[in-house]
């Protein structure tokens, strides 16, 4: 079991949404991530760079009020994928 702490939030001054995530596994990349929102599509698109130069792209995408969907790929700077997740989630009430 990984334990995780998840924050995201928007910076009215940036006008951009930001980025945290930390985990017990310690295999997804640490640093801040820079997001934009299509209201149109309900997609948050987040993306940074780690120190080594792995580019992170993190598409997150709400299906309804209850689900919502998710794609995690990180790459390294010669172009190798070195983590690629698929996710869905349900709120349950």
């Amino acid at each position: 079991m990984t334990d995780f702490l998840h924050l995201w939030g928007y910076d009215p001054v940036a006008e951009e949404y930001r980025s945290w995530y930390y985990d017990s596994s310690g295999i997804i990349p640490r640093g801040t991530m820079a997001g934009t929102r299509d209201e149109k599509t309900l997609t948050m698109m987040w993306n940074s760079t780690d120190p080594a130069g792995n580019e992170t792209v993190v598409t997150e995408r709400a299906i309804d009020g209850s689900h919502q969907e998710w794609i995690h790929v990180v790459t390294t700077p010669d172009g190798r994928i070195i983590l690629d997740l698929y996710g869905e989630c349900t709120r349950h009430s």
